[in-house]
């Protein structure tokens, strides 16, 4: 994700699995580093683990989550709430 931080390229969300190349905490430490270079950017969460207390407090400010598997209606139901309210 670090590259993409580091360009011009405007977005409006993040999206991103908790889990990427079989780190299992690589989404959260790929929203920090995002927030760190574009703050106040809404993280939209996903992952196929079970969402515990203990993984939901690592999330960035205004992130959320959305569990797999997910229809696209959930998923854009989701964006929208995450981007209103932020």
């Amino acid at each position: 994700m670090q590259g993409i931080v580091e360009t011009d390229t405007r977005f409006d969300v993040l999206f991103t699995d908790l889990t990427l190349h079989e780190d299992h905490d690589a989404g959260i430490e790929g929203a920090k580093l995002v927030l760190e270079k574009r703050p106040g950017t809404p993280v939209l969460y996903t992952s196929g683990r079970e969402l515990t207390d203990g993984l939901k407090a690592l999330f960035v400010e205004n992130g959320d989550f959305v569990a797999k598997p997910y229809t696209d209606r959930l998923l854009l139901d989701a964006l929208e709430k995450l981007l209103k309210a932020s």
